[in-house]
């Protein structure tokens, strides 16, 4: 009974990893800031890796959005929050919906240190 159990979890666990996978995608796909505000809260949530060359391009994105979930959040800001979450390290200044060069240099060092991408 425990493994099946354990199959199961494992199932339903690839599953939704599969379909976040899938609406990030198509989130970052869009032009529009609330849509990419949305795909990297998802991708901090989810501490995805897969994504980390999507957050570190063009991280000064200073637009900001209307949409009433993320009211006033920056792109530069959902970006730096999931670098945030996925590094599980704060940042030396605090995240605000101004980019912040300090912030941005304190990730990418990260970035480079412990992936194959640079940042830019």
């Amino acid at each position: 009974m425990t493994k099946v159990r354990f199959v199961l979890i494992l199932i339903i666990s690839i599953s939704c990893a599969t379909k976040d996978t899938e609406r990030i995608s198509t989130l970052l796909k869009s032009d529009d800031p609330g849509n990419l505000i949305q795909a990297y809260y998802l991708i901090g949530e989810n501490r995805d890796l897969d994504f980390i060359k999507e957050v570190i391009s063009n991280p000064y994105d200073p637009r900001v959005t209307n949409v009433s979930d993320y009211k006033g959040m920056s792109v530069y800001q959902s970006k730096m929050i999931a670098l945030r979450k996925i590094t599980k390290l704060d940042p030396p200044h605090k995240i605000t919906y101004q980019p912040d060069s300090v912030v941005v240099n304190f990730y990418c060092g990260w970035v480079e240190r412990n992936t194959k991408y640079p940042c830019r």
